[in-house]
């Protein structure tokens, strides 16, 4: 008995020096002058209007709110628990990142313990200690994005699925399936590829269903009515209205292509060569390789869990969908953590095939392991970048400055709209190359144009072809932060 308590005693020793590490390096940083993406302070906003004046949408103009807002890519489970941190903590910088860390503690916690389920305790150490050493992890999960809060909402999906099989009680069995389902929904919804997921789910289903013969049909029914609990909260919240054909064909084509590319396949040759040429496209093509060539060694084998199909199926077609976009490492992102869960396992598998059980099956499977630990580590210490801005800056001299101003034109820079406490800004954008939305108040007449206008000059000039002649005839600058500039009006 003392033998065992040590040995729970160790594992949890480990699993809390691993969640430490997390939190270390997510919570380091958040508020010595944080990047601020485009994209997360467009989520951070969805996530201040929420709290702070009801709207489940972009404040365009002074309370002035966009409604369905299917342009924002990511769904209500990452929008509204950022609102809830907002609610607690103030509309701050510091609570939207907050609320992405503790994504990024929940999913890591989530990810061992499915691992262990899956493979035991020690396998499970050796992928959690590879996510948690691995950069994009922490690229990704500090800005509040989709991709840590859809894997999280995937583990924990799947976490209870397996405990929904191990309850005796009946009712308790159809809330663990509800819950389960409900989670699997969250997950579908966070943002739209991973819609990619429901293919996987509805094989899941199937198996499950012809290994029972077709009885314990209220656990399906159970989980399929929380899954659509979720979607249809989802489409109540995103959808336009009124609801034509056209506006879901609109909607959809988004989806499938949000960079509005006109040849999408023409970005399959370069992002193939990428696989061998880039040493993260290199990565994943070796994790990728060597989990698929375990999982048709143990399919063969009839050794494939069914609670394992959602993630093979997702990272197939995630692989696919990456393949089509313009290369951004991102895309592929979430494929690449679940092949980091199941790549020590299927390292054993692969390894073992070819040298035998003891040389491929424990010493090069460690020492492979260890090495990728210890490489990813030290690019995580010395190497990797997460880049800084003066945002913070800004959005205090606005703050301070600007509060009487009648209006602070905020163009194609919606990091500093997110931080303006009052409603007294408008802001034009274009959220992908060809769509924008707001009014660009730089092309009204000159008696009309705003007081002061703030923006990254960049962003700005892409938007905005005459950008220069109408700042230097109408403007003056105010503040010079090196790409994020003030102006105010001459007169």
């Amino acid at each position: 008995m003392e033998k065992v308590k040590n040995k729970y005693l160790l594992e949890i020793i480990l699993a809390g020096a691993l969640l430490a590490v997390v939190a270390y390096f997510g919570f380091s940083n958040l508020t010595e002058r944080p990047h601020i993406w485009f994209d997360d302070s467009l989520y951070m906003q969805m996530a201040k209007n929420l709290t702070m004046s009801g709207k489940y949408g972009i404040e365009l103009a002074p309370n002035q709110f966009t409604s369905y807002s299917y342009y924002i890519t990511v769904g209500f489970p990452v929008i509204l628990p950022a609102a809830l941190a907002m609610k607690i903590f103030g509309a701050t910088i510091w609570a939207g990142r907050f609320a992405a860390v503790m994504f990024m503690l929940v999913m890591a916690l989530a990810f061992y313990l499915l691992a262990r389920k899956f493979f035991g305790r020690l396998t499970a150490f050796f992928a959690t200690a590879l996510l948690v050493t691995f950069p994009p992890f922490y690229g990704n999960g500090k800005a509040l994005l989709g991709e840590v809060p859809g894997l999280a909402y995937l583990f924990l999906s799947i976490l209870v699925w397996q405990r929904g099989h191990e309850e005796k009680n009946k009712r308790r069995l159809i809330i663990f399936y509800v819950l389960a389902g409900l989670l699997a929904g969250f997950s579908a919804v966070s943002k739209p590829s991973y819609l990619l997921l429901i293919p996987g789910f509805a094989l899941m289903l199937f198996l499950e269903y012809l290994e029972h013969a077709g009885k314990y049909w209220q656990r399906f029914a159970a989980w399929i009515a929380g899954f659509f609990a979720a979607v249809l909260a989802w489409a109540v919240m995103t959808i336009p209205r009124p609801f034509s054909v056209q506006a879901i064909k609109e909607m959809f084509n988004y989806y499938y292509n949000s960079r509005v590319d006109t040849n999408i396949l023409a970005n399959v040759w370069p992002n193939f060569e990428r696989l061998f040429t880039d040493g993260s496209a290199i990565l994943f093509l070796v994790l990728f390789v060597v989990v698929l060539v375990a999982f048709f060694i143990e399919f063969f084998g009839k050794r494939i869990s069914i609670e394992a199909t959602p993630f093979y199926v997702f990272v197939f077609l995630s692989f696919l969908w990456w393949l089509k976009t313009p290369g951004y490492y991102r895309y592929f992102f979430p494929a690449e953590i679940i092949l980091l869960l199941f790549f020590p396992a299927s390292l054993k598998v692969f390894l073992r095939t070819i040298f035998g059980a003891y040389l491929g099956g424990y010493f090069l499977r460690v020492a492979a392991i260890i090495a990728l630990i210890a490489f990813q580590f030290y690019w995580l210490i010395f190497k990797s970048f997460l880049p800084t801005s003066g945002a913070t800056k800004v959005i205090s001299i606005l703050n301070n400055d600007f509060k009487q101003s009648s209006e602070i034109f905020v163009l194609n820079s919606p990091e500093f709209a997110f931080g303006i406490e009052r409603h007294n800004f408008s802001q034009y954008f274009y959220y992908n190359p060809v769509k924008t939305l707001g009014e660009n108040a730089l092309l009204r007449p000159p008696d009309k144009l705003p007081p002061v206008v703030v923006c990254n000059v960049k962003n700005a000039r892409q938007v905005t072809p005459d950008f220069k002649n109408i700042m230097d005839e109408n403007y003056r600058k105010y503040y010079d932060g090196g790409s994020d500039w003030i102006f105010v009006r001459k007169d």
